[in-house]
């Protein structure tokens, strides 16, 4: 058998086939022509394998990268799935809502109508008495509980410093200073005595610009 020598035998369009790794493997970027596939044949039989053997053996490696990928993903979709099911999801007190809901307009298409927005919840509110008194919507991603008896106003009344605020977020509290700005101030802590301070400087400088309107002012006789 012929000594092989330490060049490589072949280049291809990215790197350059080697005997040992011309009997070994194959690669998916080599398609040669006749005259290249001849001289793969002259070489493959030189180290003493045929091309066959070389296309077969880059067949498997083929099989075997498809079988890793799918093993990956499976592994990958049973991990998630079990982790997920391992959370707890937390179940929260709401009032009932209609059926209808998709999963992320919500009960949007059902209040989008020509009569008014008052006459549709009145509608859904009768055809159900489950939530007769109030209920829940899912507006896209706010939620609502509208109420639809004399209870909506003890409501309002015990919770308007809470219903007066702004929603607190992350941006707002970086951007406000955790909140310290007049316009971003939270009412319930502060925001009435921000109020109640700038009431008494307006009516301070209201009285005394009256005062000096009123020295300007010359009687005559």
């Amino acid at each position: 058998m012929a000594k092989m020598n330490s060049r490589p035998i072949y280049r291809f369009r990215f790197f350059e086939i080697w005997p040992k790794e011309v009997a070994r493997f194959g690669h998916p970027l080599f398609r040669p022509d006749l005259a290249e596939r001849e001289e793969l044949g002259r070489l493959t039989g030189r180290v003493g394998v045929s091309r066959t053997s070389v296309l077969h053996i880059y067949h498997q490696l083929f099989l075997l990268m498809d079988f890793l990928f799918i093993l990956f993903f499976i592994t990958t979709l049973v991990l998630t799935v079990y982790k997920l099911r391992l959370i707890k999801p937390i179940k929260k007190n709401l009032p009932p809502s209609p059926l209808g809901a998709l999963p992320i307009i919500g009960h949007l298409r059902l209040v989008l109508s020509a009569t008014p927005f008052h006459r549709t919840l009145q509608a859904l509110s009768s055809n159900s008495t489950q939530y007769a008194d109030y209920m829940f919507l899912k507006l896209r991603s706010q939620r609502h509980r509208p109420f639809f008896t004399s209870r909506s106003q003890e409501c309002i009344h015990k919770n308007d410093v809470a219903f007066a605020n702004r929603p607190h977020s992350i941006a707002f509290d970086y951007y406000s200073y955790n909140y310290t700005q007049i316009s971003m101030t939270d009412y319930a802590l502060t925001g009435r005595e921000t109020s109640r301070f700038l009431r008494s400087v307006a009516r301070r400088h209201r009285h005394n610009s009256h005062d000096l309107r009123m020295g300007n002012v010359t009687t005559t006789e």
